[in-house]
C-alpha cells in the first residue's frame, strides 16, 4: 500500500509538471506573437514617417502592408488603427491583434499575442506588449 501511495504521488507530481511545461510553451508562443505585432507596427510607422506621413493615419492609395509574409488590412477609427494576422498554421497557429494610437505628442503600439487563433480553446494564452514613444516635431 505504501509503494502504491508513493507511485501515485510521483505520478501526480509528473502530471502537474507536464501541464506547467505546456503552459510555459504556450506562453512563449503568445509572447512572440505580440512581439511580432509590435515590431510590424513600428516598422510600418518608421517606413512611412521617413516619407512625411504615417500609414496609420492616412495611407497613400494602393498601400499594401505586409507582416510575416502576409498582407494585412488596417482598420481606422479616429486616432486609433488596428490590424491582426496569424503567424503560422497547423496545430499551433499564433495570432496577434495590434492597436496603434496616435496623438500629436505620442504613438502607442499595443499588441495582444495569442498562442492560438482558436478563441474557444481552453489552452489559449494571451500576452500583451505595449510600446510607446514621443512623436518628433516636423
Amino acid at each position: 500500500a505504501i509503494i502504491i501511495t508513493i507511485g501515485l504521488g510521483i505520478s501526480n507530481f509528473i502530471l502537474k509538471e507536464l501541464i506547467l511545461a505546456s503552459t510555459v510553451c504556450n506562453s512563449g508562443f503568445a509572447f512572440y506573437a505580440a512581439d511580432a505585432g509590435v515590431e510590424c507596427a513600428e516598422y510600418w510607422d518608421d517606413i512611412f514617417d521617413r516619407h512625411g506621413g504615417t500609414v496609420f493615419d492616412d495611407p497613400p492609395p494602393g498601400t499594401n502592408l505586409w507582416c510575416d509574409g502576409r498582407r494585412i488590412s488596417v482598420n481606422r477609427n479616429g486616432s486609433f488603427s488596428s490590424f491582426n494576422f496569424s503567424l503560422g498554421g497547423g496545430e499551433r497557429d499564433p495570432y496577434v491583434e495590434v492597436e496603434v494610437a496616435k496623438t500629436l505628442d505620442a504613438t502607442v503600439h499595443t499588441a495582444a499575442g495569442y498562442n492560438t487563433g482558436d478563441q474557444g480553446s481552453p489552452k489559449r494564452v494571451e500576452r500583451t506588449i505595449r510600446a510607446s514613444y514621443a512623436n518628433e516635431p516636423d
